[in-house]
């Protein structure tokens, strides 16, 4: 018995294939603050801060690249902040729910830190979010003598860039900004990383390039 086998649909099949992968490849890379607000996923994670803390630290931009984009970042300097946090969970519909709440007075009083910092820490934030999810860290740490520094890398918050790389490109944005604090005096060092998620693997692979990082705290990093 023999088959006719026609190759129009395999080949539809193949193309429709590549196609879809090129699609989510782009939509991988896709920087994030591009997406609708409404493609965000809900948060089961909730952290509770009133905004108007980010006005008082002033918000400063670095000109980065190849490919060009502008970083955002501020400066957290050591301070007493009365940084205070609680954290309380729930159920809700059979999943456990968190929140975590903060208080903080900025721009806060001078503590012994103030004039000569123990270090700097860079803060690097997770996929999707910006400087804003790193703030209670700065916060503490700062209180602790660390000059801290919030980042919005490339793509993410008010940072501009049409794409992410993944740590190809965005371990040289944060090497400009290194520079960047040289220059103006503000880089104390030992220099140090805490970053989550995203911000904890780019941070590893920026420690393998940059001499000037010395330690990585990593939070959950991605393989």
């Amino acid at each position: 018995m023999r088959f006719r086998f026609s190759w129009l649909p395999l080949a539809a099949l193949v193309l429709g294939t590549a196609g879809c992968g090129g699609f989510v490849a782009r939509r991988i890379a896709q920087a994030p603050n591009t997406y609708p607000q409404w493609f965000a996923p809900r948060a089961r994670v909730t952290l509770a801060f009133d905004p108007k803390l980010l006005t008082n630290v002033p918000a400063q931009f670095v000109e980065a690249g190849p490919p060009p984009a502008r970083i955002r970042y501020r400066v957290v300097e050591p301070a007493d902040y009365q940084f205070a946090m609680s954290a309380t969970n729930w159920f809700k519909h059979s999943q456990r729910q968190f929140q975590f709440d903060f208080q903080a007075s900025l721009p806060g009083r001078p503590n012994p830190w103030t004039p000569a910092p123990r270090g700097t820490v860079v803060l690097l934030h997770g996929w999707g979010v910006g400087q804003f999810a790193m703030l209670p860290w700065a916060l503490r740490l700062a209180q602790d003598g660390w000059r801290c520094v919030l980042v919005d890398l490339r793509g993410h918050g008010k940072s501009t860039g049409k794409r992410i790389y993944f740590g190809i490109r965005e371990t040289h944005d944060l090497t400009q900004l290194l520079d960047t604090l040289e220059h103006d005096g503000r880089l104390a060092a030992p220099v140090d990383v805490l970053g989550e998620s995203y911000g904890a693997s780019l941070g590893l692979r920026w420690q393998t390039l940059e001499p000037r990082v010395q330690t990585v705290v990593a939070i959950a990093p991605y393989a």
